[in-house]
């Protein structure tokens, strides 16, 4: 029951465009004992069928330039079939790390945008709150 409901709030964290694959690795590797490559193939198939889906809803409502969509699909798909057969022969003992180190070069990146956007909004409400001269 708590593997369904971490899956469901991922994949509501995956629309809402919140990087959930680094979460889905790690919850598949530490809570259920998977191995690194396997919770990889799982957080690929995830990421195939929730991007499929999310690209469905935004095309559907125009949100979508297409001519870039287009223009970018092609390199996001080599890119990740490059990476996959990459994968395959990359032992997991290396890519352990390295996947430790991606989630904490992403994690500070996401600390460092939002204290700045707090900063930016701190600074921005002082001005409104000053009183002009």
């Amino acid at each position: 029951m708590i593997g369904i409901a971490v899956y469901f709030a991922l994949g509501a964290a995956c629309g809402m465009g919140i990087g959930s694959a680094g979460l889905l690795v790690t919850y598949l590797v530490i809570a259920k004992g998977m191995s690194q490559s396997d919770a990889r193939l799982v957080n690929l198939i995830f990421f195939i069928c929730s991007g499929l889906a999310a690209a469905t809803v935004h095309l559907r409502r125009r949100k979508v330039d297409k001519a870039l969509f287009l223009r970018l699909m092609i390199p996001a798909v080599s890119g990740g079939a490059l990476g996959a057969l990459c994968g395959k022969y990359i032992p997991s003992s290396a890519l352990r790390p390295a996947f430790g180190i991606l989630l904490i070069i992403a994690g500070a990146d996401s600390l460092l945008k939002l204290i700045a956007q707090t900063l930016s909004r701190l600074r921005a409400k002082r001005g409104k709150d000053s009183p002009e001269e």
